[in-house]
């Protein structure tokens, strides 16, 4: 979700940043899957709408596979410069100005990334 916001915002003319805890895109994918894990849903359900996996991906994509297309979509759409890794939220809390605009406060801290 982060990477699609990310291009959504980028195409609204935003400078978005996406802090991801850690070393490269895809989360639990990358770091609590299984070795010979393949993804439940089909590819043509999977993919984000303006990025389709290409015809070489099987129907239910193996977790590399998976991980490869995030990537692609990092390149195709230049989000690598707004990723910002080894950076994890600890907290956010929000205040409401007695005109009634909210402002958030984000606590993050950055470390060396995991794998």
């Amino acid at each position: 979700a982060g990477l699609v916001a990310c291009k959504t915002l980028l195409e609204h003319g935003f400078e978005p940043v996406v802090l991801e805890a850690g070393s490269a895109v895809g989360g639990t994918f990358r770091t609590k899957s299984y070795d010979d894990g393949r993804l439940v849903s089909s590819k043509f359900i999977t993919a984000f709408s303006d990025f389709r996996m290409g015809p070489d991906v099987p129907d239910h994509p193996s977790i590399p596979d998976y991980l490869a297309y995030l990537e692609d979509y990092c390149s195709q759409f230049n989000l690598w410069p707004h990723i910002r890794f080894g950076h994890r939220v600890e907290e956010i809390s929000s205040t409401t100005a007695s005109d009634g605009r909210r402002t958030y406060q984000v606590r993050v801290s950055a470390s060396a990334p995991d794998a």
